[in-house]
């Protein structure tokens, strides 16, 4: 080996140019010295013959520069600088690949390497390696301060977006919006994702955060909304209460913020202020019938409801549906009742509003028209059973309690 390192350092130093026969012999003593475990001398060999001949030297300094690498591997000082002119070599080669392989390793083993971070990072987005830009964004928010760590939390998420699995970019992001709660680009992206992944508790304490910044009017809509949240999605009406009556406190006139504050105070075993609350509100309702009015009522029924007093539900609910006929849930709830409850005259009208809304609601118009074709068998009026029957049938064919219906009156 020695002999043969020997022959070609002879030749080269006959050699008059430095041209790509001169940078072929470095390459062949550089193997050699390699072989022999000189890496050091080999890689003086072959950044001097890449630098002549860089295509067809790219590979053997690569691989040279990695051989190095591991031979000084228990040194981060002294391997850092081998790796970066790795990563150097093959991204000047085009074998980006294996460039980012390199770097990543390393960054797994420095991960508070914040210039290799980013570089990682430049290359991922380049190759568009959505995963690797997300697990690198990662990284980096933890390292990154002030709004680097803020566009390094905004790429964070694009990246995780453009995977589809937004849940991605939450920790990252979590941790961010502890390090900048008052970024205002940091809260929207986050009660973007909360919204997206159905976090409603953490929803409703980010909406919170923000009403505490807020000008009256904003912190009203977001306090009623963080309510909204608690009560309809997450189902937590005493966490709702605190938020709600911050709202009402700033609007307490606002219709839809005490029909949601009746609501929390209904779910949370509140009674007596709820009916406070209905009893001050429709009082001072101005208007005899409205919708809202019907709201209100629709409100008081379910306190009935919990009192287990089902006649004062009926009139509550009936009241609820005079002062707004088009409210096809309170239809539906006021029609079942009063039906289970043998007032057909009222269960009538109810069904009547069902089949006629022209929405959708809890009871399809199918089980409003067996509804009233059974009430009509009852009272004995089987031609206009037979028609109702038939409706309910032609509305849903799939319905299984309408053919029974029919097959008890004949018309099976």
């Amino acid at each position: 080996m020695n002999a043969a390192a020997a022959e070609v350092s002879a030749a080269l130093d006959a050699s008059e140019a430095q041209d790509a026969t001169w940078a072929k012999l470095l390459g062949v003593r550089a193997r050699l010295r390699a072989s022999s475990g000189d890496t050091v001398a080999a890689l003086t060999d072959l950044e001097a013959a890449y630098a002549v001949a860089p295509a067809e030297l790219t590979e053997p300094l690569a691989h040279t520069l990695g051989l190095r690498q591991d031979e000084v591997a228990s040194d981060p000082d002294a391997e850092r600088p081998v790796m970066w002119r790795r990563v150097d070599v093959l991204e000047a080669g085009r074998a980006q690949d294996d460039a980012r392989d390199v770097l990543a390793a390393w960054c797994a083993k420095a991960p508070t390497d914040r210039e290799a971070l980013l570089r990682l990072r430049t290359l991922d987005m380049r190759m568009q390696n959505w995963g690797g830009v997300v697990a690198t964004s990662d990284a980096l928010v933890r390292v990154l301060e002030n709004q680097e760590q803020v566009e390094a939390a905004m790429l964070l998420v694009d990246a995780a977006e453009a995977l589809e699995n937004v849940g991605l970019a939450r920790e990252g992001l979590e941790h961010v919006f502890a390090a900048q709660p008052r970024d205002e680009g940091v809260i929207e992206r986050l009660r973007g994702m909360y919204e997206a992944l159905g976090a409603g508790r953490e929803l409703a304490s980010l909406l919170a955060h923000e009403a505490s910044m807020a000008d009256p009017e904003r912190a009203f809509e977001l306090f009623r909304r963080a309510g909204r949240v608690l009560v309809e999605q997450v189902g937590d009406p005493d966490g709702a209460l605190p938020m709600l009556q911050r709202a009402v406190e700033v609007k307490p006139d606002d219709h839809a913020t005490i029909v949601l504050l009746a609501d929390a105070y209904i779910g949370g075993g509140y009674y007596a202020e709820a009916g406070q609350l209905l009893e001050t509100s429709i009082q001072n309702h101005p208007r005899r019938r409205s919708p809202e009015l019907a709201e209100l009522q629709q409100r008081m029924s379910r306190l009935a409801q919990v009192a287990g007093d089902r006649n004062l539900e009926m009139q509550w609910l009936n009241a609820a549906l005079e002062s707004d006929k088009n409210n096809v849930e309170i239809a539906s709830e006021l029609a079942w009742l009063s039906y289970e409850l043998g007032e057909h005259e009222i269960a009538l009208g109810a069904l009547r509003a069902v089949t006629l809304a022209k929405t959708d609601g809890p009871m399809s118009k199918a089980m409003a028209f067996l509804l009233q074709a059974r009430i009509a068998h009852v009272r004995g009026e089987g031609r206009r059973a037979l028609l109702w029957a038939r409706k309910a049938k032609q509305e849903d064919p799939d319905l299984p309690e309408v053919d029974t219906f029919l097959a008890e009156l004949g018309d099976g």
